[in-house]
């Protein structure tokens, strides 16, 4: 990686659900951005009994009053935030609140990275968000987004398709031509950056990777001609809960030490994404390799390593 000055200290505004129990969203964003040296405001989107993957279904609490009591006095308190992150969103009426905080606590640089997250698997039941209505609202959502990071499922929905019409398996994944076909279809239609996971080169069967499509809306020094990146790391078991929060987290948090601005260039940005992923490799196989060791403790000491060596 070429040497970069390293900036410290950003705010970063964490919209994410938050389980009491189990390893995903808010608890991963907020143990990465810590130990990468920024400071995560952590804006709770749902308060959780457990994730998801417990065999008994969660409990919950809607924060939809409090997410907006905590805009208004964020507001009154002067906050710009340098980056705004967001993952799984409790209602719709959640949505508009989003736009405005994207309007409301920024300044000309604030990066803006959006998860929209609308479902997961690729059997009949698999989509969480699946009236259309909510549907439409998140993909318009992601237009004020300088980067977005659906997975396979919910970059299908964004273009309003069933995910096999696109070429995704029964496994979740993504033939590398495919992708980016895939891509390039979302990034007509969404100016930030498109970065899609679960790609799987045939001649590399144990590398996964991740499509990015970089156009002169979204990266420095494109011009008129799109181009399409896919870099793979190793593919380590069979994932556990939290890998595709930690990743994006792994994607800001980088984005923001750098301090590349709305538009990152393409090496840049290819390089951001091969260190999460190895982060992310490593971690899975220290989980592997040390008994008792789970992943939020193991990810801590690759960003420890990773990024204060």
């Amino acid at each position: 990686m070429k040497e970069q000055s390293i900036h410290l200290g950003a705010q970063i505004v964490e919209a994410h659900d938050d389980s009491g129990l189990g390893v995903a969203s808010s608890r991963v964003a907020q143990s990465i951005l810590i130990n990468m040296g920024h400071l995560p405001l952590m804006l709770h989107t749902e308060i959780l009994s457990n994730t998801t993957d417990y065999p008994l279904s969660p409990c919950s609490l809607d924060t939809t009053t409090h997410m907006n009591q905590t805009l208004k006095l964020w507001q009154e308190l002067g906050i710009v935030a340098d980056g705004i992150q967001t993952g799984w969103l409790g209602n719709a009426e959640q949505i508009p609140l989003i736009r405005k905080m994207s309007e409301v606590l920024t300044h000309d640089g604030t990066v803006i990275l959006i998860d929209p997250v609308m479902g997961d698997g690729f059997g009949e039941g698999s989509i969480i968000y699946s009236r259309p209505r909510i549907a439409e609202e998140i993909s318009n959502l992601t237009r004020v987004a300088d980067i977005i990071t659906p997975n396979l499922t919910e970059a299908a929905i964004l273009l309003g398709k069933e995910p096999k019409e696109c070429g995704v398996t029964d496994n979740g994944t993504i033939d590398i031509g495919l992708a980016k076909d895939l891509a390039a279809e979302l990034a007509l239609i969404h100016p930030g950056l498109v970065i899609l996971k679960s790609v799987l080169d045939e001649n590399e069967p144990n590398r996964i990777g991740v499509c990015m499509r970089f156009t002169g809306d979204n990266a420095m020094g494109i011009g008129l001609h799109p181009t399409t990146r896919v870099v793979f790391a190793d593919r380590v078991g069979s994932g556990t809960g939290g890998t595709g929060d930690a990743f994006a987290t792994l994607v800001m948090g980088q984005w923001l030490r750098q301090a590349m601005g709305k538009r990152g260039d393409q090496e840049s940005v290819c390089d951001i994404i091969q260190i999460s992923m190895g982060i992310i490799s490593d971690s899975l196989r220290a989980i592997q390799n040390e008994e008792g060791l789970k992943f939020l403790p193991a990810l801590a000491r690759q960003v420890n390593r990773v990024f204060w060596r």
